[in-house]
């Protein structure tokens, strides 16, 4: 069973009133001939004050071994240092943001010599393209979702009509086995938003049938459990379980402190700021007032701030 699916389902976020509701913890179950639904594996998610991913461990179920154990440091607005395992090894990624936030670029080293590097690109918060070594994936964005491209084939990605309110992200770009020991920064929310709709199939390779998806949801739509199958390289059924961390309404920029809140349909911000945008989950920049119930990124200063309305 191939272990690059995972990357994914970390960007599963549930809302609560008090905060938000993130994936602590990742079930991975072998569902290959031979192995009925057999715990393979166990990821552990841990994050700061802010809501922030400071820690993701991959290992053995018993916990007697991690495969990895990544400390996300962030450094400042425009970079991100990780380190720990990968893939068994000790290592060091440094992460280059752009002005968005968003990774940019992500350096490997090992012993403190280059080891490998990805880059990516973005369109309204939503990821279009990654480099690693000799591979390229392009995407094309239709409707806020992404298809096609990956490792510089002609794939598709088929969808299903029920909102991504996860947030679950690029399932084509770790399903193909891109980008493997950087998995941490997806995981920490630093490749963008995922695509409008659930995946319902991925078809790697048209020689063979496409790999179909099936979930449970929990009665607010959010995903409890993934099921794939026939995917060429991503089989497995996921679990999840959630913590809940404190919402981030306070921030700095640069001198300042401000606080950001949600009331009655309208963004309020108090305190010192020089700008501010706010944007719907798929990047559409919308205005602070007469707003839908719904998540929204707050963006001042450029320091980006989850806002949800009820």
């Amino acid at each position: 069973m191939a272990k690059f699916i995972t990357a994914a389902l970390a960007i599963l976020i549930a809302l609560t009133a008090s905060g938000e509701r993130k994936v602590s913890k990742i079930y991975e179950y072998n569902n290959e001939p031979g192995y009925p639904n057999s715990l393979y594996q166990i990821q552990e998610l841990a994050y700061d004050s802010q809501g922030r991913l400071i820690s993701w461990k991959e290992g053995e179920p018993d916990g007697s071994r991690y495969y990895f154990d990544h400390t996300i440091e962030y450094i400042d607005d425009s970079h991100v240092r990780i380190t720990g395992l990968s893939d068994g090894d000790q290592s060091v990624i440094d992460v280059t943001l752009d002005s968005n936030g968003l990774a940019s670029e992500a350096v490997m080293y090992k012993d403190g010599k280059f080891d490998a590097n990805i880059r990516m690109t973005y369109q309204d918060g939503l990821m279009t393209g990654l480099t690693w070594r000799n591979d390229e994936s392009r995407f094309t964005i239709v409707d806020g979702n992404p298809t096609g491209g990956i490792r510089g084939g002609d794939n598709e990605v088929a969808y299903t009509d029920l909102p991504n309110k996860c947030g679950m992200a690029y399932l084509p770009i770790i399903t193909c086995n891109t980008a493997w020991q950087f998995r941490s920064i997806p995981l920490a929310g630093l490749e963008g938003h995922g695509s409008r709709n659930l995946p319902y199939s991925c078809h790697f390779n048209k020689s063979e049938a496409p790999g179909i998806i099936d979930y449970e949801l929990d009665p607010e739509g959010y995903v409890l459990s993934m099921n794939i199958t026939n995917s060429f390289d991503g089989d497995g059924l996921f679990k999840f379980e959630y913590c809940e961390v404190a919402s981030t309404d306070m921030i700095s920029t640069g001198s300042n402190t401000v606080t950001i809140h949600g009331d009655n349909g309208n963004i309020i911000i108090d305190g010192v700021y020089t700008s501010a945008h706010v944007y719907d989950p798929y990047g559409t920049q919308r205005g602070m007032t007469n707003l839908t119930p719904g998540l929204y990124i707050v963006k001042v200063d450029g320091n980006p701030h989850k806002i949800l309305l009820r």
